[in-house]
C-alpha cells in the first residue's frame, strides 16, 4: 500500500479501481494488501494525465486573490496562463469572466480553464452554459479526480470563501493530473454536449 501511495494513488481511488478490477474484499485489508501490490504495475501504467500547455483562469471579485495564487502556482509548473480577470475587489458579474473562460476555450486558445468566485456556484452555472464547456464546482482531491474520471471537465471552478488554499491547489493538481477513463463514460459525456 506504502508504494501505491507513493505514485499519488489516494486510498478511495485505489479501492475504488481494485473494485472495477474485481479484487476488492470488504473487511479483509491483508487481501487488500495483497491485491494492490499485484496489480501496482497496472496502476501505475494506466493512462496519462490530462495535457495543457495553456490554460485560461478568471475570477469575480471574491476570489481574485485565490485566482492570483493559483496563477502564479501555474506559472511555476511551465504552463503558459490567460488571465482573463478581474484584476481588483471592485464588484463584477461573474458571468462575464466565465464567458471569457468558455470563449477562450472554445476557440482553441487554451486547453483547459479555471474559474474562481465566492462560492464557486455561480461561476460554474455560467460556464456551463455553453456545449463544448464541463465545468464542475469542486471542494476536494476525490470530487476533482472524479470530474476529471468520470466527466472530463475541462473547467474548474473553486469557491474562495469555502475552501482554503491549500486544499484548492490540491484540486488544481488534481485537475491536471488526472486522465478520463473514457470507456462507459464516453457516452455520456457526449450527451452533455448536445443541444436540447
Amino acid at each position: 500500500m506504502e508504494r501505491l501511495n507513493q505514485a499519488g494513488f489516494t486510498a478511495p481511488v485505489l479501492f475504488g479501481k481494485l473494485a472495477d478490477l474485481g479484487e476488492l474484499r470488504v473487511g479483509r485489508f491483508d487481501a487488500i494488501c495483497y491485491k494492490a501490490l499485484n496489480f501496482n504495475l497496472l496502476l501505475w501504467d494506466e493512462g496519462t494525465p490530462m495535457t495543457v500547455k495553456t490554460l485560461a483562469i478568471a475570477s469575480d471579485h471574491g476570489g481574485v486573490e485565490l485566482k492570483s495564487a493559483i496563477s502564479d502556482a501555474l506559472k511555476k509548473r511551465g504552463i503558459d496562463v490567460l488571465d482573463l480577470g478581474t484584476d481588483g475587489t471592485a464588484s463584477v458579474d461573474y458571468p462575464d469572466f466565465a464567458q471569457a473562460v468558455a470563449k477562450t476555450i472554445i476557440d482553441g486558445k487554451a486547453e483547459a480553464g479555471i474559474l474562481v468566485c465566492g462560492s464557486g456556484i455561480g461561476m460554474s452555472m455560467a460556464a456551463n452554459r455553453y456545449p463544448e464547456i464541463r465545468a464542475a464546482l469542486v471542494h476536494d482531491r476525490l470530487s476533482t479526480e472524479l470530474c476529471r474520471q468520470h466527466n472530463n471537465a475541462n473547467v474548474l471552478c473553486l469557491g474562495a470563501r469555502l475552501i482554503g488554499e491549500a486544499t484548492a491547489m490540491d484540486c488544481v493538481d488534481a485537475f491536471l493530473s488526472t486522465e478520463f477513463e473514457g470507456g462507459r463514460h464516453e457516452g455520456r459525456v457526449a450527451k452533455m454536449s448536445c443541444s436540447v
